[in-house]
């Protein structure tokens, strides 16, 4: 069982024609979730919550799948369903996601991740480079990519590329 709390001081539109008041929203809800273990092949999750949401309930559905080709080659997909019932209207939040990872290493792995979803009608695409040059000590390389989905093909909106380092100092 899980309780949540939010308050807002202005009103604001989470959904087309769907407006949250001012105010204070607590709800609880309670899940199931069955899955298999990661260390497999091929794993399996299946979620489902239900309960309140702000002034109203909710429904999620939620499916995760994975698969290890080699200990080098991994892909996973996912996708969910948020019903949300609201005084105020209802609506349907729909979401997916895909996975690769490309392990070279222990020391150096790749990896890209999409991710859509109908409320914003776009697509977010994340590659992204990371190498322990030794413990403590990591370099992140990562290029975002952002898509309208909106029509008949994507059109890039926005690019971001970051180069990080952490670097562990013991004394």
């Amino acid at each position: 069982m899980g309780h949540y709390r939010e308050q807002y001081d202005a009103p604001f539109e989470i959904w087309p024609g769907v407006v949250i008041p001012v105010g204070r929203h607590p709800w609880e809800y309670s899940q199931v979730q069955f899955g298999s273990t990661r260390s497999r092949p091929v794993d399996v999750q299946v979620r489902w919550r239900h309960g309140g949401y702000l002034t109203g309930r909710s429904d999620d559905y939620n499916l995760d799948l994975g698969a290890r080709l080699s200990r080098r080659v991994e892909f996973g997909a996912g996708g969910g369903l948020r019903d949300i019932r609201l005084p105020q209207g209802n609506f349907q939040v729909r979401t997916g996601t895909a996975r690769a990872v490309y392990t070279f290493s222990p020391d150096l792995q790749v990896r890209l991740l999409a991710q859509y979803d109908n409320l914003s009608d776009t697509l977010g695409v994340n590659f992204r480079v990371k190498w322990i040059v030794q413990p403590g000590n990591e370099v992140f390389f990562v290029v975002d990519q952002g898509y309208d989905t909106v029509g008949d093909r994507l059109r890039p909106t926005q690019t971001s590329t970051s180069l990080k380092a952490a670097w562990t100092f013991r004394y």
